[in-house]
């Protein structure tokens, strides 16, 4: 018999490998970065759409704090492809489905149809998961 082959052989089911949890942890991890910096930038767009005096101090409070967590969840990120993220906690499920709804919501914003009230309420729900993630 020729040497070789399938590496899963041998694994007790013969079905397909667990997946490494670190690299579920970054899988993770990265989706979420991707839809709070996205939702990032239309917060920005929102403030050329001439929000009224309270949306616009609340998008400037969001980009500003979105900003801090944005590094730190970098840093995080980056120590999960360094091998030393082992403390950082597994993203939920549920934070998995939000991020899967956040990115949803920020692909279907347009420049045509976003508003300050449109991007107030991405970059909320932006600012919820990166709140989560970063706590």
């Amino acid at each position: 018999m020729a040497q070789g082959g399938d590496s899963n052989h041998g694994n007790g089911g013969g079905g397909a490998a667990a997946p490494d949890p670190a690299v579920q942890k970054f899988d993770r991890l990265d989706a979420a970065q991707k839809s709070i910096k996205a939702s990032r930038v239309w917060a920005e767009k929102g403030l050329n759409r001439n929000p009224r005096p309270e949306e616009e101090r609340k998008l400037n409070e969001s980009i500003l704090e979105m900003d801090e967590r944005i590094s730190i969840l970098e840093a995080r990120i980056i120590s999960v492809l360094n091998g030393t993220g082992g403390a950082i906690p597994m993203p939920s499920d549920d934070q998995v489905s939000q991020t899967a709804i956040l990115l949803a919501e920020v692909e279907g914003l347009t420049n045509n149809n976003l508003t300050a009230a449109a991007a107030l309420s991405v970059t909320t729900k932006g600012l919820k998961l990166v709140r989560e993630l970063t706590a």
